[in-house]
């Protein structure tokens, strides 16, 4: 079985136009413009700003400017800067039209429920900087486009994340703070403890820049939604509650319990449980055995003793991550130098802003899939034909650990 059948997904696809709705009329009545959406990744968050949320702004006149500062971690500016470049090349006006709309004075114009100004173009050439190319860039769209602006910056926590995190949060900060009257910003993120670190604490460049509510994940109603399109395509019933519980078990992952259900779907002698066990078999095509499968041995063990809610530079926690790989013990560089290569891969991350080395595997159905997995392969790659232990990393990138595949 192959996870997250697009078909599949898309054919049984739940809309929710009220909640849609209320995160759209926050965004417009709220005093700022601007709001923080937390929501755990895979939890159907951007399909409901895509398919739902945008929607709405488009037909309240707005243009909607979409960027996942994840499309390119080691540089979420460009992200933004490069689909505002987008948005203004996509605008299809006249050229006589564009010259008359262009050489208008300032005019104020209400439109969705608030009052908008609209400059002239910046004058000059486009900045080198990339922090003021992305000022320049949203002065232009809204010259040009002369309508407001829905901007959604996905995944905000990439910036924090970033080396030059709180240089491009100001930079951000100052670009939509001088165009505030004519752009709405709905900010997303999937890690509650960077949005934390951008939008609460005090010395943060982006602190109170933007309302904070959290995301309201698909539970029962999904559950009863799915049920009902299985009668219909097997006349058969579903346990609803047994799929609840499968529903919040994998984090209230919709596209993951899809993929549980196509197993009683196929076949009217397999349950909900047949299908989560087929889905976090290790054997399965999965996004979490690929996880595993690109980690090398060292960073598998981390990963098993992350669940276990020990400080990972503590000699308890070296003490474990050695014994699951067969070293008595580790120092603490080997043990942070993979905490950084899976904290670089977004499967881990702090647990808390302190000084603790605490972290919590950031996918609810990778941290269920590694306490069924996890131990039981490590075991079998260490008494396979050729055990290999744990060794000590190089600091030369060329020199990695290797990486290795469990035997099965």
């Amino acid at each position: 079985m192959r996870v997250m059948d697009g078909q599949l997904t898309d054919l049984w696809r739940f809309s929710r136009p009220a909640l849609a709705a209320r995160y759209f009329e926050q965004l417009l009545s709220g005093t700022s413009g601007r709001l923080a959406l937390f929501g755990p990744r895979r939890t159907g968050k951007t399909s409901l700003i895509a398919r739902e949320i945008v929607p709405l702004a488009e037909r309240a006149g707005m243009i909607p400017v979409y960027c996942d500062c994840w499309q390119d971690r080691m540089d979420p500016l460009g992200s933004i800067n490069f689909a505002l470049e987008s948005a203004i090349e996509a605008i299809e006006v006249p050229a006589s039209t564009t010259k008359r709309r262009l050489q208008t004075e300032v005019k104020k114009l209400g439109a969705a429920g608030f009052s908008i100004e609209f400059g002239s173009e910046p004058k000059g050439r486009i900045p080198d900087s990339p922090f003021f190319k992305m000022d320049w860039l949203l002065g232009r769209l809204i010259a040009r486009a002369r309508r407001p602006v829905f901007l959604v910056i996905d995944e905000v926590q990439g910036i924090g994340e970033h080396k030059e995190g709180e240089r491009i949060a100001g930079a951000l900060r100052t670009a939509l703070t001088r165009h505030e009257k004519a752009v709405r910003v709905l900010f997303t993120g999937s890690s509650e403890t960077q949005l934390t670190k951008m939008f609460a604490q005090a010395r943060a460049s982006l602190y109170q820049f933007a309302a904070r509510t959290a995301y309201a994940p698909l539970d029962a109603d999904f559950v009863a939604h799915v049920a009902q399109r299985f009668t219909a395509a097997t006349q058969r019933q579903l346990d609803e509650a047994r799929g609840l519980e499968v529903l919040r078990l994998l984090g209230n992952q919709p596209e993951a319990l899809l993929s549980v259900v196509q197993v009683p779907l196929a076949r009217a002698d397999r349950t909900l449980d047949d299908g989560l066990e087929s889905l976090l078999a290790p054997a399965t095509t999965t996004p979490w055995a690929q996880y595993w499968e690109q980690s090398t041995l060292l960073q598998q063990a981390v990963l098993v003793t992350v669940g276990t809610g020990l400080q990972l530079n503590s000699e308890a926690a070296r003490s474990a991550i050695g014994a699951l790989g067969g070293t008595p013990s580790l120092s603490i560089s080997s043990v942070q130098r993979a905490v950084g290569a899976l904290r670089s891969r977004g499967l881990i991350e702090r647990s808390t802003l302190s000084s603790k080395a605490v972290y919590h595997l950031t996918d609810p159905v990778f941290e269920l899939w590694i306490s069924r997995n996890g131990s039981s392969l490590l075991r079998h790659a260490l008494h396979d034909s050729s055990p290999r232990r744990l060794p000590e990393p190089m600091p030369s990138a060329a020199k990695a650990l290797p990486r290795r595949r469990p035997s099965r």
